[in-house]
């Protein structure tokens, strides 16, 4: 079985570019390490965050990864740096995406990928401040409660890191 992560630098956690295995030292190294002692063999994780991309980028390589790496499952984890840039680099339209412009982008990585794996895992970006009247945050609330929507409209599994790191 082999699961596709797609996403940016909390993806990537410095993934090595020269092994096509190496999972980084992020999350998708944990998951990798718990699946593989207790179902030794039985997954393969591939590893395919690139560190600063926003949905834009992702959007833009996912059907080549789709069709060369055929995963059974994908996993999504993007949206930080579209948040972000809209606070650090506001002036920069080029850079930023708005929450519409987020939302389309999602939905169809979504219609593009559904009908060619048996799964997706939406997982929400996330912004650690307690403060959720802190402007960032509450920007990021929403792009949370765009995964949320679209993962229950498309019947995908999903995972609010948002909601875990609060907790």
């Amino acid at each position: 079985m082999k699961i596709l992560f797609f996403g940016d630098s909390i993806t990537d956690a410095r993934r090595s570019r020269e092994e096509d295995d190496w999972t980084g030292r992020g999350y998708v190294s944990l998951i990798a390490a718990k699946f593989g002692a207790d179902c030794p063999g039985k997954y393969e994780f591939i590893n395919r965050g690139i560190s600063g991309n926003r949905i834009v980028d992702v959007y833009a390589r996912i059907k080549m990864d789709i069709t060369n790496l055929r995963p059974d499952y994908m996993s999504i984890l993007i949206g930080i740096n579209d948040v972000w840039r809209q606070f650090d680099s506001p002036a920069l339209t080029d850079i930023c995406c708005d929450l519409d412009e987020y939302e389309a982008n999602l939905r169809e990585m979504i219609e593009k990928i559904k009908d060619k794996v048996k799964g997706i895992f939406l997982i929400t970006p996330y912004y650690i401040e307690p403060n959720k009247k802190d402007m960032m945050r509450a920007r990021m609330d929403e792009y949370c409660a765009v995964c949320k929507k679209l993962a229950k409209e498309y019947g995908c599994i999903f995972v609010d890191f948002q909601q875990m790191f609060e907790d």
